[in-house]
């Protein structure tokens, strides 16, 4: 029997070398090979037959075999069937060669290609996790396919190890890596964001790493202005697209009269953040000096929220979720909007490439990035003195228009008046000092980490209490604490709740403590509306030093520590001494009602004139330049009271 399958196998070669092309492939259909390696090496020269004689799917059919073996053509083998199954679109068949890519081809970044390409056209794009990260991110191709891949990964949880294992198989693969960055900031896991602030300092890689950055990781991460200002992803993304643009508008001359057209372009009509912010800055607009154009690329749904909104509100929204950017800037063109005020910046929803290419005679951003706008075409950044100092100016090609007493708008009617809520009720303790920290997990770093349990330690006897989403992110805060010598026993973590509770949470604890790189912006606000001090520290850049401007605008200064060992100190007096503290509660909850914090209308007559100031210069034919928009005098009554909140007039 030996000698029939050796004789086979040569009378096979020999039928091929004589040109019998038809013979040998009968003569190796017909053998009955048993030897792994003599099954190999016909299944290699029948894949040689049938390729020559045009089969090309047999040929590949028969490489793939030949890879499934332990010879040593299996890798040229496995190259020689992705290529002919691509040539044929035979996507199922490549779909089913991931295991094997990732066995033998893992770096095989034209193989990888093919089949990542095969799975996204049959829409099991998620099937490509184990050879993901064999995609090179300097091909345009391989990059869209990255994306993609992120993008279809909804499940964060079970994404996490996914991106461990690439990072671990291919560590220079950068975006992969910044992606893993981003979630292990949400996630707390300090080892990776170490790593990743270790490899940004690698020559070469470190350059190409920062540029996979994600905005909002970037400002999270540092708050080096000059860092923050260096082009991330998101920005090279807007300037590709702008050098792909043939005939990009020119800018629009302003109308010369008549009410000024402002259009707010946001994906975040909806219940969101920035409209706990921003809504009753909608409802105050004095519509006899401004026309308002809502270009809602809000989500499905967001309808729903918006019908609680006046007639005349809901009549200024214009539907652009399902536009063509193109659309959208014809739009604008053809409505000759005046002002188009960008309320995302760099986050994940934004049409920045409508805000970098329309013709509008005047671009603003505010409100959903809080840092320079890099990479797009933008007039101006709203912001305030206190955020952006003149020390910013250079970090910024928008030129600032800074409002008097705070950036931030703030909305009462999208919040619920919250006396203070028992211990009980939230599940704290009675009898102990409770610090509290309610920013999101991605906020929290090791240097707050670090102040925060120096804060545990000169107070024994407090608790800290962290909201927190996540049983993973609860599980590595506590080794965090723990490696600071914090017991776990000392920390209380609450989960995700609805607004109400949220703020009853809030009320019941004695301090908030603040983030430090990225600040508290919403939930600063809205623990100071909820009647609790916030302890913060002067900050470096935009995210840092949101706190303060929110603090000295409803005229708590002194909850801005010079620096950490401040905060500290300062944390462990206010602990050290409740009746201080109760009295800084007490002024908070009289000054709510009286300091420009949350006066709405106060706010929007500030902005309105920045917008004024902005089209005077267009109106005189000069270019954008800073603006410092003066202060209205101070008011002398409050604008608001508690019985309102209580009657449903919030």
């Amino acid at each position: 029997m030996l000698e029939h399958r050796v004789a086979t196998l040569e009378l096979v070669l020999s039928a091929y070398q004589s040109g019998d092309l038809a013979e040998a492939l009968a003569l190796a259909d017909a053998t009955q090979e048993t030897d792994p390696d003599r099954i190999a090496d016909l299944d290699f020269l029948t894949g040689g037959i049938r390729l020559k004689v045009g089969d090309r799917a047999g040929a590949a059919k028969a490489f793939v075999s030949v890879a499934h073996s332990a010879s040593a053509k299996a890798s040229d083998c496995l190259v020689l069937a992705i290529d002919l199954l691509f040539s044929q679109s035979q996507f199922e068949a490549l779909a089913g060669l991931v295991d094997l890519v990732a066995k033998r081809l893992a770096d095989h970044q034209t193989a990888v290609f093919k089949v990542v390409t095969a799975l996204s056209t049959l829409g099991r794009l998620g099937e490509a996790h184990p050879i993901i990260g064999g995609l090179d991110c300097e091909k345009r191709p391989h990059l869209n396919l990255l994306i993609a891949f992120l993008a279809t990964s909804t499940d964060r949880d079970g994404l996490y190890p996914v991106l461990l294992a690439n990072a671990a198989r291919y560590p220079n693969n950068a975006f992969l890596l910044s992606a893993l960055f981003l979630r292990a900031q949400e996630r707390c896991d300090f080892a990776v964001t170490d790593h990743f602030a270790t490899r940004l300092q690698e020559p070469g890689f470190g350059e190409r790493l920062a540029a996979f950055e994600l905005g909002w990781a970037r400002i999270v991460r540092t708050d080096d202005e000059g860092e923050a200002a260096k082009p991330f992803f998101g920005a090279l993304e807007v300037m590709r697209h702008r050098a792909q643009v043939a005939e990009p508008l020119s800018r629009r001359a302003i109308r010369p009269q008549g009410r000024i057209r402002i259009a707010y372009l946001s994906s975040d009509f909806r219940v969101h953040a920035i409209m706990t912010l921003f809504q009753d800055t909608l409802l105050w607009h004095d519509r006899s000096r401004f026309e308002i154009i809502l270009l809602c690329n809000s989500p499905a749904g967001s309808e729903v929220y918006q019908s609680t909104w006046p007639d005349q509100v809901r009549s200024e929204v214009v539907r652009v979720r399902d536009m063509s950017s193109e659309a959208i800037i014809q739009w604008i063109r053809q409505n000759e909007v005046d002002i188009l005020v960008d309320l995302n910046g760099h986050t994940a929803q934004a049409r920045l490439d409508v805000v970098d290419l329309c013709d509008a005679p005047i671009k603003v951003t505010y409100l959903g990035f809080p840092a320079a706008v890099v990479g797009v075409d933008l007039d101006y950044a709203i912001t305030d003195s206190i955020v952006t100092p003149d020390s910013s100016k250079p970090y910024y090609q928008e030129k600032l228009c800074r409002l008097p007493e705070t950036y931030m708008a703030n909305s009462m009617s999208r919040r619920t008046w919250q006396k203070r809520a028992s211990r009980e009720s939230v599940g704290l303790p009675q009898g102990r000092f409770v610090f509290g920290s309610f920013n999101a997990s991605q906020k929290i770093d090791r240097q707050a980490i670090r102040l925060w349990s120096q804060v545990l330690e000169r107070v024994p006897e407090a608790m800290l209490a962290v909201s927190c989403a996540r049983p993973v992110v609860a599980g590595n805060l506590r080794v965090a604490f723990a490696q600071q010598g914090i017991d776990a026993g000392r920390l209380i973590f609450f989960e995700n709740c609805p607004g109400a509770e949220f703020l009853a949470r809030m009320s019941a604890t004695d301090l908030v403590l603040d983030t430090f790189i990225y600040n508290g912006h919403t939930t600063t606000s809205d623990a100071l509306w909820a009647g609790v001090p916030v302890l913060t520290k002067k900050g470096k850049a935009f995210a840092g030093r949101v706190s303060e401007s929110l603090l000295k605008a409803v005229g708590l200064p002194e909850l801005v520590a010079q620096d950490a060992d401040d905060f500290v100190a300062r944390a462990a007096d206010f602990a050290e001494h409740p009746d201080r503290l109760e009295a800084l509660r007490m002024r908070l909850s009289t000054q709510i009602l009286t300091a420009p914090l949350f006066d709405a209308e106060r706010f929007t007559r500030h902005l309105e004139r920045g917008y004024e100031m902005m089209v005077e210069r267009a109106r005189a034919g000069l270019q954008p330049d800073h603006i410092d928009v003066p202060a209205l005098p101070a008011r002398n009554e409050p604008f608001f009271t508690p019985q309102e909140a209580d009657h449903g007039h919030v």
